[in-house]
């Protein structure tokens, strides 16, 4: 009695009940959507990343090649692959 009064009439009620209805459906889909994008996103950098440590990988096993720097210091070398630097200390027996 109280819906009936307060949407004047069963027609209005049912009105009410359906848009109530639709609302939830589009809010369940909002978030399934937004779910998929998540997941797409996430599936995204995973792959990125696999990719990105495979590269260092590679680049992590390769024999190092030094080129040396002379120094105010000491003696230095870098690599002309990956840029490692060295210090390297010349020892005089």
């Amino acid at each position: 009695a109280f819906a009936t009064k307060k949407w004047d009439g069963l027609d209005n009620l049912d009105r009410e009940f359906e848009r109530r209805v639709d609302e939830k459906r589009d809010r369940k889909e909002k978030k399934y959507k937004q779910s998929v994008a998540n997941l797409r996103r996430r599936t995204r950098v995973e792959e990125w990343e696999k990719a990105r440590r495979e590269r260092l990988q590679i680049e992590a096993e390769h024999e190092h090649t030094y080129e040396s720097i002379d120094s105010e210091d000491g003696t230095t070398q870098k690599c002309t692959v990956c840029g490692l630097v060295i210090e390297v200390e010349e020892l005089d027996f």
